[in-house]
């Protein structure tokens, strides 16, 4: 992902905190190159999180998806927020489903623009084995999230509604593969 001066790289086989952990690397363009700026894990990082499997970057935010995060459920998965202050890259909140099930792949994929974010669950059951689902929400001005679910109302088992993710000028693109 990348928004003006600053580019992040996702690592989701990176094993320091447990294989396929993951990390995000985040570097800033300077005079004559690039410098690392920081290197990002969630405060819950554990292995097989797969943390940067996913990243949407837009001005000082940034959108990390670990869809193999153990929330509640195996591979349930969650997506991070994250905001620089001027000085560090702050988690600011998490996005995950508040009834998360065995592998929904929350973070899949993501997007973000301005206030404004996508995080696709394409492994969730929602009325069928996995039709899949689309977290849209919005951050507010403490950095703190609010989102509702969008799903397709007639989907067919294992259609991954969420696989990817787009936001553009106040649209919303989403794929569902295997529709």
């Amino acid at each position: 992902a990348a928004s003006g001066a600053r580019v992040a790289v996702g690592m989701p086989g990176d094993a320091a905190a447990g294989r396929d952990s993951g990390r995000v690397d985040v570097y800033r363009r300077v005079p004559g190159g690039w410098t690392r700026e920081a290197t990002l894990r969630s405060s819950s990082l554990r292995a097989g999180d797969e943390f940067g499997r996913s990243l949407a970057m837009d001005g000082d935010r940034l959108l990390v998806g670990a869809p193999g995060a153990d929330v509640e459920e195996r591979d349930a998965g969650a997506a991070y927020l994250f905001e620089w202050d001027g000085g560090a890259w702050i988690e600011q909140a998490s996005v995950q489903l508040d009834v998360p099930g065995y592998a929904d792949r929350c973070g899949s994929s993501v997007a973000l623009l301005g206030d404004r974010f996508a995080v696709g669950v394409p492994g969730r059951d929602a009325g069928a084995a996995d039709t899949g689902l689309v977290l849209v929400g919005r951050i507010d001005a403490e950095g703190s999230v609010d989102f509702d679910e969008l799903r397709i109302p007639s989907a067919g088992r294992f259609e991954s509604f969420g696989r990817a993710v787009a936001l553009s000028d106040g649209e919303l693109a989403v794929a569902a593969p295997w529709s």
